[in-house]
């Protein structure tokens, strides 16, 4: 999970729309903090544009003298409206809340956006059968607690692997990157160039976060805020912090950031027993376990690739503010484990009793290092099914063919072809 965003023009709802625009240079940021300095960097000629790596850590960098925050102009529009202008960045509630609606009945809360364009909005909404109700179990199968990482989630029942544990709609929604105006004045610097962005950005943040129900606002600012010292305001601070990437749009192909009151306090690990995946229909993200979790076991999903090596995974992980000590990241041979998983799912060749053999070894070398989210899992498991149904035993071939099945719609919330789940 990455996260990344930033801005430019705004807009908002509450059961209508606002918009909002700032006339000035167009930069766009990303935040892919993967150096402790804010970093230019040329997008091209054509574009015009520039690219801000924000900063991380303390960084000492204030307003030029004299900067006045730059006025903004605020339009509201019929919450239902989809058409606007193809360069006019919207602020809506998704789903349409209207003025009655002050009490989500189960998980059936809002989200406030920042969306690019009406056409995003415009996709979500033509969902059929938007917004679908977001699954709610009674009594929760996970609450929040201490954990040796300040606050975490931890099952409140034993969780059968790809069991669903939560669904979730989050609070804010922002995109990964938003082009950002306003006017820098002649003699800043680079540092003060960030500054503004920051302070400009922070202040639409504000109008976004005031649209929010009172017990709502509440609860994202109870949030840890690990970027406290690196210029981010008391709200993007908290977004830094607690984002978790989400595809949103007519083919989920546009990258956005979703702050949760819940899913943002699951901690990290390398060796993740939990997976999520952001569902459009529901607008909420679904966390499903990924392996058998038992009663009182702490939640994990991984911030970071966990098929990275250790240095990568480390250096993905940085713009969090901790160093990761979990199992893997404590073993010097992981990285060594991990390239020989890649390679047992990838050179099996020979006869079905010889390669069922050799996968049924694989699984148990995984499930003993509980890696059960690495792609080699799904893949083994898969292969045993396929070779005993070549070998004329049925029952097993079922087993572990549907094995496959959870892990796989664990993570993609799609399931495996019918031939093969049985």
């Amino acid at each position: 999970m990455k996260k990344a965003f930033l801005r430019n023009k705004l807009v908002a709802n509450n059961n209508r729309d606002q918009l909002a625009s700032i006339k000035a240079k167009d930069i766009r940021s990303a935040v892919d903090q993967l150096s402790g300095e804010g970093t230019l960097v040329e997008l091209g000629k054509e574009s015009g544009k520039m690219m801000i790596k924000l900063p991380i850590g303390n960084v000492d960098a204030a307003l030029p003298e004299g900067y006045e925050s730059q006025p903004r102009t605020w339009v509201e529009s019929d919450s239902r409206t989809v058409n606007y202008a193809e360069d006019q960045i919207i602020m809506t509630t998704l789903p349409l809340r209207f003025m009655d609606e002050t009490v989500p009945v189960g998980a059936n809360t809002w989200s406030e956006c920042i969306l690019k364009s009406g056409k995003q909005k415009h996709a979500i909404l033509s969902i059929p059968g938007f917004p679908h109700s977001v699954p709610y179990f009674d009594p929760p199968r996970y609450r929040i607690g201490p954990s040796a990482h300040g606050k975490g989630l931890f099952a409140t029942c034993d969780i059968e692997l790809g069991d669903l544990i939560f669904a979730e709609r989050p609070a804010v929604v922002l995109p990964a990157a938003i082009p950002v105006q306003f006017d820098i004045p002649c003699d800043a610097s680079l540092a003060e160039c960030i500054k503004i962005q920051l302070t400009e950005y922070e202040r639409m943040l504000e109008v976004c976060v005031a649209r929010m129900l009172p017990q709502a606002r509440e609860a994202f600012f109870d949030l840890y805020n690990s970027h406290t010292e690196d210029g981010s305001g008391p709200i993007f601070g908290r977004i830094r912090t607690n984002g978790i990437e989400i595809r949103i749009g007519e083919d989920r192909d546009e990258v956005h950031s979703g702050t949760f009151i819940a899913a943002s306090r699951i901690n990290h690990s390398c060796i993740p027993n939990v997976t999520h995946r952001f569902e459009q229909s529901s607008f909420s993200l679904r966390l499903r376990a990924v392996r058998p979790i038992k009663a009182g076991e702490e939640l994990f999903i991984s911030y970071a690739h966990t098929n990275a090596t250790k240095e990568k995974r480390q250096l993905e992980l940085r713009s969090y503010g901790f160093q990761c000590t979990c199992a893997a990241c404590s073993d010097p041979n992981w990285d060594t484990r991990l390239a020989l998983i890649e390679q047992s799912y990838t050179n099996i060749t020979g006869e079905p009793e010889k390669v069922m053999k050799e996968s049924l070894r694989w699984i148990k070398v995984i499930e003993d290092l509980q890696l059960h989210s690495n792609v080699g899992y799904g893949v083994h498991l898969l292969r045993v099914g396929m070779m005993a149904l070549l070998l004329g035993k049925p029952e097993m071939g079922k087993k572990y063919t549907q094995l496959a099945g959870k892990v796989n719609f664990a993570k993609t919330g799609e399931p495996l072809d019918d031939i093969l789940v049985l």
